[in-house]
């Protein structure tokens, strides 16, 4: 008791008393009104950040390989990732028996319950407003004898419109 009222003579001697004259302090109070202004320019910032996360290609076309193999009766969700007019099927842009076939498996494992990861492998770059997207899809279960990858390479396109739409998606 005595430590704390040496130490600080005006604000009594119990650390209550100590701790609430540090709070009602002039500079304590400006800290916690600049946090409050820093915290909602940080929050803003993410909330409008969101859109410029999703108009990256490569996350573009990341997700709609996830939604094609969780989500591949939600047509509008496609239509919407790949900037597809609504006349067009998403399903028209999975090229090759191959790939149909591949996706078909992913599901399969998806529906008996092991865990996918996706994860971009390549970005080939032919010119400013065309890009091919490896898309790498593995089990995150060590229990599987074979460990096999899938690849999906996904052309995008970038026009005036629509800023990167998918072309197609082969295996």
């Amino acid at each position: 008791m005595y430590a704390f009222s040496e130490l600080k003579p005006n604000c009594g001697a119990g650390a209550i008393l100590v701790y609430y004259c540090f709070m009602s302090r002039p500079g304590y109070r400006a800290r916690g009104r600049y946090a409050g202004r820093i915290i909602s320019v940080l929050l803003i910032g993410m909330l409008s950040g969101c859109e410029a996360w999703w108009n990256k290609p490569e996350d573009r076309a990341q997700a709609f390989i996830e939604a094609f193999i969780y989500a591949p009766s939600e047509t509008a969700k496609l239509r919407d990732i790949a900037q597809l007019p609504a006349e067009r099927n998403p399903q028209e842009l999975v090229e090759g028996l191959g790939a149909r076939v591949a996706l078909d498996f992913l599901r399969a494992k998806q529906a008996q319950g092991i865990q996918l990861n996706l994860v971009q492998s390549a970005v080939k770059h032919s010119d400013a407003s065309h890009r091919i997207i490896s898309i790498r899809v593995t089990d995150a279960s060590s229990v599987a004898a074979v460990n096999k990858d899938v690849v999906f390479q996904v052309y995008m396109e970038k026009n005036q419109q629509n800023p990167w739409r998918i072309v197609r998606v082969t295996h």
